[in-house]
């Protein structure tokens, strides 16, 4: 049976031909977005025979496999004369000479192949190949590099790529055999389902069968993680996936899916994953983000090491943990970051955070290869905190004081036109005309409606001349001037999308005013990720949000850009018995914040109750940290006997988290009270299964503080969703704390225990309405006493 493969040209001529080294100086987001607008202004300065962008697409075979190849030359001209000259365009911040010396041979590998196509379609005994490099930093310093080849030599050239490629696919089509031949039969790894999980997973299984993509609401305790990517690994098997990406935004969800992962592979799946790690974490270099081969050994000649390394570590590892990228690339000298992105391409199962798809920074390579027709599978565990993740990506502030403080960095006579740049800036940030009318005098924060189109110049143009600096002077380079570099750069990258077609709306800028009105900084705030995650979705065959927790579920539907035409929908019950816990509503007390110093002590005297009545372990989660001392003042002077009181501190390090969660790991001697605060560090992720939780007082309808940017998104929403804003912005994100808090206490089958929720709010239809479809159980309560005598019952019936 033959294999086709559908592929770019790069996709052959960057496997076989790019060596070198790593080097970031070069080739960086700020770089191919700049090459991308020089390239666009150079074809449009083109004479009118000059064709741009020119669609090729041509047919391989060799042996049982059939190359579908298809790209677009830079540019073509065809003669009077006959002859044809096709032209490929390289720019870059590097010495032209150097730069053609160090990737010269690569550039014109990607010539050459386009040559061929365009010579077999117009039946050309030979083509003119027209090499042009640019300057990034002055576009008019061009080299071009002009030669003439024959139909014959082209033929031959590329023939001998398609050669190599196809060994090269006959070596990974070998792992790509057994893995399928090792799923085809294989069986669920357990004995039974859990109640939900087959509909789940058949659910799951047909969506990406259809290639369609889904939203899935699943209770804690179907078992999530399995049940979507076992429906997603059976898909190998036919041929219709060849890539899974499974996102999480916490590392402890990542071990499970690793650990999953195991599960099959213990079961005789052969299935070659990856679970990555942060640059920071895995970086070997003192000075992170110094990628170039003057600075980090690990970056030299990294490209020239690259596929060996990669063929070699496909032959002898199946799950590529960090500890497993360490020490491949500590033994030959390569950088770890990189070779778990390039390797990645080689690999079946994806697991990363979501930054890894959604951020403009980490963007795999499924995005660099729109011709490329691979079956990519996308799963996003936990989305209902997608949309707030990519609103934070693709926002950023800039502090004037930021420009000031590294004018201290640009003393030399090398950083001289980078000091003036960065003068030049100061004075526009300075020269900023306001509209009075759109200044928040309270906040010190101004709206501002556009950013002039000098200063979004002289930003870029800074940019520039620091990537000059960066690969002429790397001996001078600081970690703070990179870090300015890092911050700028990204400033520049988020101003293009200010006049992006589709995105524009999705925006806000303003900027933070000291007492006397100056300008202390500037903001580009991303109020709508919708757009952002759609865009991403694209890219694959089939999508499939799930979550726990997606209430409400239109506001979810919405943020996450679900269509009911094209998305399918699954929302399935708590697999858990209703008798093993007890959901009480207090209406009686106003937690808004006006009234909360006045209800303190109502509050405090339910807590108190309700936790007296069985020792045990319990959470209560507080609207604020400042709302949490008050209350930690009443338990001191009327503590709860025999009992230890914990509290969440305002800045917790991991490990700090981590020893607070390990005095609920397991059943003490004393009544453990841990006070949290609500959307805080233990609202989500924490599994204290069994009588390590026993009960969970919710204080308040949980809503985020308000303050401008949060009335920015209200704004916005009003404007999109008819009067809708304040909810968007502060009661739906509210409701999903305070549910995901809740959440907490029943994490298995053998869970028993209580959440009580306390705000005279709960009184309105929104809550009843989310609460009734949740918690169809809940039961509203009037008095300490009832809640004492409620609990006393439960607790009987569960002997």
């Amino acid at each position: 049976m033959r294999k086709v493969f559908y592929l770019s040209v790069h996709d052959i001529v960057d496997v076989l031909l790019r060596k070198g080294h790593l080097d970031t100086r070069i080739f960086n987001q700020a770089s191919m977005q700049e090459g991308t607008r020089l390239h666009a202004l150079y074809q449009r300065e083109q004479s009118d025979g000059y064709i741009s962008e020119y669609s090729l697409k041509s047919s391989f075979h060799h042996e049982d496999y059939d190359f579908i190849v298809s790209g677009k030359a830079d540019g073509v001209i065809f003669k009077d004369d006959g002859e044809i000259i096709i032209e490929e365009i390289k720019t870059t911040v590097a010495d032209l000479d150097e730069f053609i010396s160090d990737h010269g041979e690569w550039h014109l590998g990607q010539a050459l192949f386009y040559a061929y196509m365009l010579a077999k379609e117009k039946s050309a005994d030979k083509i003119t190949i027209l090499m042009t490099y640019i300057k990034q930093q002055d576009r008019h310093k061009i080299k071009k590099i002009t030669n003439v080849y024959n139909y014959e030599d082209l033929e031959r050239f590329v023939n001998d790529l398609i050669i190599r490629y196809t060994n090269l696919q006959k070596k990974l089509l070998h792992y790509k055999i057994l893995r399928n031949k090792s799923i085809k039969d294989l069986a669920f790894p357990y004995k039974s389902y859990r109640k939900g999980q087959e509909e789940m997973i058949n659910f799951v299984f047909n969506t990406i069968k259809d290639k369609t993509n889904a939203i899935i609401e699943a209770p804690t305790g179907i078992g999530k993680t399995i049940s979507v990517l076992y429906p997603a690994i059976r898909m190998f098997a036919s041929s219709k996936a060849d890539r899974i990406f499974y996102l999480t935004s916490k590392n402890s969800i990542k071990k499970i899916a690793m650990n999953t992962l195991y599960t099959f592979k213990e079961n005789g799946a052969k299935c070659k994953a990856i679970e990555f790690t942060s640059q920071q974490n895995i970086c070997f270099h003192d000075k992170k983000g110094h990628c170039n081969p003057d600075e980090c050994p690990f970056a030299k000649h990294y490209y020239t090491k690259l596929m060996e390394v990669i063929l070699d570590s496909l032959a002898l590892h199946e799950i590529f943990t960090r500890e497993t990228i360490e020490a491949i690339c500590y033994e030959n000298k390569i950088c770890p970051f990189q070779f778990q992105l390039d390797i990645s391409k080689y690999l079946d199962v994806l697991v990363c955070d979501y930054s890894y798809v959604y951020d403009f920074h980490n963007m795999l390579d499924v995005f660099e290869s729109p011709d490329y027709e691979a079956h990519n599978i996308l799963l996003v565990d936990e989305c209902h905190n997608l949309p707030d993740r990519v609103r934070e990506m693709y926002s950023l502030q800039i502090f004037k004081s930021d420009f000031e403080n590294a004018l201290s960095l640009f003393g030399m006579k090398e950083f001289a036109k980078v000091k003036k740049r960065t003068k030049e800036v100061i004075n526009q940030i300075e020269s900023i005309t306001l509209d009075t009318e759109l200044i928040d005098h309270r906040e010190g924060i101004a709206i501002i409606p556009y950013l002039d189109e000098s200063l979004i110049s002289s930003i870029a143009k800074l940019v520039e001349d620091m990537r000059d600096v960066l690969k002429r002077h790397t001996s001078l380079l600081s970690n703070e001037f990179m870090e300015f570099f890092f911050l700028i750069n990204d400033f520049s990258y988020l101003t293009t999308l200010l006049d992006d077609d589709i995105l524009q709306d999705s925006f806000a800028i303003y900027a933070t005013l000291k007492d006397g009105g100056e300008i202390s900084s500037l903001k580009i705030a991303n109020l709508n990720s919708q757009k952002l995650i759609s865009a991403a979705d694209e890219h694959f065959d089939s999508t499939v949000f799930f979550s726990a927790t997606l209430s409400p579920r239109d506001y979810y539907l919405d943020l996450l850009g679900v269509d009911p035409l094209t998305h399918k929908q699954l929302y399935l019950p708590s697999p858990f018995p209703q008798e093993n816990r007890r959901i009480f509503i207090d209406q009686r007390t106003s937690l808004r914040y006006k009234d909360r110093d006045a209800t303190l002590f109502q509050v405090f005297s339910l807590c108190k109750t309700a936790l007296s009545v069985k020792k045990g372990n319990y959470f209560i989660f507080c609207p604020s940290f400042d709302y949490l001392e008050k209350l930690y003042d009443f338990f001191l002077q009327d503590p709860l006997e025999d009992a230890d009181l914990l509290v969440q501190g305002r800045r917790m390090s991991e490990t700090q988290r981590k020893e607070f969660l390990l005095n609920f790991e397991k059943e003490n001697e004393k009544t453990t009270i841990g006070l949290l605060v609500i959307g805080g560090l233990f609202s989500e992720g924490i599994d204290l299964v069994g009588d390590r939780l026993i009960g969970a007082v919710i204080i308040s309808v949980g809503l985020p503080q308000v303050n401008f940017e949060r009335n920015q998104l209200k704004e916005h929403f009003d404007d999109k969703i008819s009067m809708k804003g304040f909810n968007y912005a502060y009661t739906f994100p509210g409701m999903n704390r305070i549910l995901q808090a809740g959440g907490r206490v029943i994490r298995s089958e053998e869970d028993r225990g209580f959440i009580i929720y306390i705000d005279s709010r709960f009184a309105q239809n929104l809550y009843k309405k989310t609460f009734l479809e949740i918690y169809p159980d809940a039961k509203r309560v009037y008095s300490d006493s009832q809640v004492k005598t409620e609990l006393l019952k439960f607790y009987k019936e569960s002997k």
